[in-house]
């Protein structure tokens, strides 16, 4: 399936020439509710939740992405106001899950105490996978991944290009002026990834390719 990952202009070139894509940890998420998303009655079931959420941080990070890139809120909040890049994969199906959007806490049955350990499997996929309806703009599909070995000089965790991970698109933000010369010798090497420059639509509000002469191209191989 074709998902896309919005970022500012030099994450996008750090990817790039690494062949990598920064996992993010759950306590980093700009979602405060990643996690807390269930309606608890007790103050102690809260404390629960929060040291669960701190567990599954220090071993678990996720790949988030978004279903298309012409949402331009999507480039207004995460690609520095439509001057950064979106660059977008191929990711098998069943590895992705896609959000589901809500207006309330979700509401789940516990076998006598609020506790995570007390939650089925299904109860437990909806609040892995349930966010705020105010969200649902990101369009959001995600992949959870173990944290294993931390990079030495970022001290970040990173998912390496390869099968599950393979790059078929890189789309120039509107306000972004790199060239495509420097955008193609950073992904020299890497085979059917089109470069395509976007504008903003003239008659909608929406990002879209700028279908000019000379400003899309592919990247044989």
């Amino acid at each position: 399936m074709r998902v896309y990952k919005l970022m500012k202009q030099e994450h996008a070139f750090d990817n790039l020439r690494n062949r990598r894509l920064k996992i993010s940890v759950l306590d980093d998420l700009n979602d405060t509710f990643e996690l807390l998303g269930l309606a608890l009655k007790s103050r102690e079931a809260r404390r629960t939740f929060q040291r669960f959420k701190r567990e599954m941080s220090r071993n678990y990070g996720l790949l988030c992405f978004s279903k298309r890139w012409h949402n331009p809120v999507l480039w207004a909040h995460y690609v520095d106001k439509h001057y950064g890049i979106c660059l977008g994969f191929d990711v098998p199906t069943n590895h992705l899950k896609k959000i589901n959007y809500c207006p309330g806490r979700l509401k789940i049955a516990f076998n006598n105490t609020e506790d995570p350990k007390c939650i089925n499997d299904a109860s437990m996929q909806k609040l892995l996978f349930t966010k705020y309806e105010d969200w649902a703009y990101e369009e959001e599909y995600r992949v959870y991944t173990t944290l294993e070995e931390q990079d030495a000089e970022t001290g970040l965790f990173f998912k390496e290009f390869g099968p599950e991970l393979q790059l078929k698109e890189v789309i120039v933000g509107p306000m972004c002026d790199v060239s495509y010369d420097a955008v193609s010798k950073t992904i020299d090497g890497l085979t059917e990834v089109s470069i395509i420059k976007s504008r903003l639509a003239f008659n909608s509000y929406r990002v879209v390719k700028n279908k000019k002469p000379g400003s899309v191209w592919r990247k044989n191989a």
